[in-house]
């Protein structure tokens, strides 16, 4: 249904459903019909960077990739240091200047790259690391980093015995949806009753 209302706005020339359809392809990795329609709305920044940079990845044209990522960290947009950091991980197999990206788009208040950073010490086992960069995400208002962050807390609170801050990240969780926090919150609930 989205893609026929899409078609008939396309043709009917209404610029913000013709943004909306581009936004769409791009989501739905059809990146070369987003960067058409990109184009003939005149959006070189932003998305319209994004998802041609998504193109011209996705058809190994690499060079055109970065070099559009980099002009979007130029022009302020952490989306390009999400963008790269991408690349050097899944294409390049540069785990390590991968980070780097990610911490830096982090760094500018970009969601993903704050996300993905904080998954990566996750998985090493850096709880202090990981919540940094989960909190930025969660600031955002992104849930799983909110739950993550709780986690983190909760790992560190099975060392210490202190479990406030897992508790107050839990229920942020737990306030914006998410059940896994609710269950959590509820085990933390059942540990201080039985001590």
């Amino acid at each position: 249904l989205s893609r026929g209302l899409g078609d008939v706005y396309k043709r009917q020339g209404h610029k913000e459903a013709k943004k909306n359809l581009a936004i769409m392809y791009g989501e739905w990795e059809k990146y070369d019909k987003a960067t058409t329609l990109f184009k003939e709305l005149g959006m070189t920044d932003g998305n319209g960077m994004y998802y041609t940079a998504m193109y011209y990845k996705t058809e190994k044209q690499y060079d055109k990739a970065e070099k559009i990522y980099r002009k979007m960290i130029a022009k302020g947009d952490g989306n390009g240091y999400f963008g790269l950091g991408q690349m050097y991980e899944d294409e390049f197999k540069k785990k390590k200047e991968a980070e780097e990206f990610y911490k830096k788009g982090a760094e500018m208040g970009e969601m993903k790259s704050a996300f993905t950073i904080g998954d990566k010490y996750f998985d090493k086992d850096k709880w202090e690391e990981s919540i940094k960069y989960f909190k930025i995400a969660a600031e955002k208002g992104n849930v799983k980093a909110m739950f993550n962050v709780g986690l983190a807390y909760k790992i560190i609170g099975n060392r210490t015995g202190k479990y406030k801050e897992a508790k107050e990240w839990f229920q942020k969780a737990a306030e914006n949806g998410s059940e896994a926090a609710k269950k959590e919150l509820k085990e933390l609930e059942d540990y201080a009753n039985n001590i």
